[in-house]
């Protein structure tokens, strides 16, 4: 049965469209392959550039460093013990959130302003 021979009639339009989707998804299957080709290429690429990025942030913590120990440690006054320095550091925060709360609250009053004036003119 393997040795028979089985013929399939087509016609001409038929395989004229089989022929061409054939044709189409080689060329598909080229583009797809240059794509993946490209993708290699940037990949290879990215990856050398963040090798260089890491090795200059490296030399980049290095030089800080170097710097960092040319200049004299800051001498903390007796007065100023961890605990006042954290209490500082509050007051600065919370003057700063209130800043920031007074700014959303006209903000918030200049909405409801707009508004009113809004539904106003609908009236």
């Amino acid at each position: 049965m393997a040795d028979q021979k089985v013929y399939v009639s087509i016609d001409y339009m038929g395989y004229k469209m089989n022929k061409q989707d054939i044709l189409y998804c080689q060329a598909d299957l080229l583009k797809s392959l240059q794509h993946l080709q490209e993708l290699r290429k940037i990949r290879k690429e990215k990856n050398n550039l963040k090798l260089k990025l890491a090795r200059q942030l490296a030399e980049l913590l290095k030089t800080l460093e170097e710097i960092k120990e040319l200049f004299p440690t800051p001498v903390i006054p007796k007065g100023m013990g961890m605990h006042d320095k954290e209490e500082l550091e509050f007051k600065e925060d919370k003057k700063e959130l209130d800043k920031h709360n007074k700014q959303s609250r006209t903000i918030e009053q200049e909405l409801r302003e707009i508004q009113e004036k809004i539904k106003g003119l609908n009236k």
